[in-house]
């Protein structure tokens, strides 16, 4: 993770598997820097209380309905770019299907 300030924004790029995202660097729970938290796998961890989100999407995983605010980025040979805005948020999965138990 890299924290880095875009005009008035602080954000912070995480690089999964080669793929860059960028975000907020602002956990919508209480506001603390997500770049001072834990990335595994695509999943950023908030070191204040915990909460994890996925980079790719947004999505807090406790509850899709909470996301982060995330930024397009885009890679020329050295040069990283990142679109000042923000993307729309993405929506969250549909819910599960019933089972045949549940019918």
């Amino acid at each position: 993770m890299l924290p880095v300030r875009l005009d008035e924004e602080d954000l912070v790029l995480y690089n999964v598997g080669g793929m860059l995202h960028a975000s907020r660097d602002f956990c919508p729970h209480a506001g603390f820097p997500l770049s001072q938290g834990v990335l595994r796998g695509k999943y950023v961890r908030c070191s204040l209380h915990g909460w994890e989100f996925d980079v790719a999407n947004g999505h807090y995983v406790g509850n899709p309905h909470i996301s982060l605010r995330r930024y397009e980025v885009k890679v020329e040979g050295e040069e990283v770019f990142v679109r000042t805005t923000p993307l729309p948020t993405a929506p969250p999965p549909p819910p599960p299907s019933p089972s045949p138990e549940d019918r």
